[in-house]
């Protein structure tokens, strides 16, 4: 079933939405000046971030990755980076605009700094946490969402877990889109996770980020409003 979503829906600004986090990320090929020279990034971002954090992972390899990031706890925003990789997330999103601002400024900057020419990936990624209260009974995830996945057979309510990924190809990007559902705390209440995640890989130009941003959050804005029902933005529709 195709659901087609109108330009009134589209710029529809909701008072209450599940974001966790909204997040751009670029790739490059690995430029050690950026570990070595990282009082550069922090100085650019100045007061804007102002508390940060160094970061060792271990890969599976048994080798380890550095990364600095800085954060504003105030406005809940962050920027990550590391030798092959640049991102700015949000973890209190206002709109589009503002994020979309902000991330051209910073990862234009960050290039600039290091004189990064060529990247190899560029992706958007909206993180969404839905939560699904039972009031009583088994929690019905499908009063908020409409799952990738067909439950006819058990019957939503007898659903306790699931996961389903899927990756589509559109005119321009590849668009992963990760659903889940778990039972959550407190008992009869439960959690969908929203993860949608437009990239381009390759050698996505720089002077084209603005482009890939609008239609990959276009892509994105899409699937989550023909992936959630009519009684959630309803929901999304009231203040907190």
């Amino acid at each position: 079933m195709v659901i087609n979503v109108d330009e009134t829906a589209l710029r529809e600004v909701f008072p209450t939405n599940p974001l966790k986090e909204v997040a751009f990320e670029v790739r490059f090929p690995v430029n050690l000046r950026v570990l070595r020279d990282v009082y550069l990034i922090q100085q650019s971002l100045g007061t804007e971030y102002p508390q940060f954090r160094r970061e060792v992972l271990s890969l599976p390899d048994n080798s380890s990755t550095v990364s600095y990031i800085f954060f504003n706890p105030t406005k809940g925003r962050i920027v990550r980076t590391g030798e092959d990789r640049f991102a700015v997330i949000f973890t209190r999103y206002k709109d589009f605009g503002e994020f979309r601002t902000e991330v051209k400024e910073r990862v234009q900057q960050f290039c600039d700094l290091f004189e990064i020419k060529s990247l190899t990936r560029m992706g958007l990624r909206y993180i969404n946490n839905i939560y699904v209260h039972g009031n009583g009974q088994p929690p019905d995830f499908t009063r908020f969402i409409q799952p990738y996945a067909n439950f006819d057979r058990t019957g939503p309510g007898k659903v306790e877990q699931f996961g389903i990924e899927v990756l589509m190809q559109k005119p321009d990007c590849l668009l992963n889109a990760r659903s889940e559902f778990a039972l959550h705390p407190p008992a009869h209440s439960g959690i969908c996770v929203l993860d949608f995640d437009a990239f381009t890989q390759g050698e996505p130009a720089l002077d084209r980020m603005d482009e890939f941003l609008d239609r990959s959050h276009h892509y994105i804005q899409v699937e989550f409003l023909t992936h959630i029902t009519d009684e959630y933005k309803e929901e999304m529709r009231k203040r907190k």
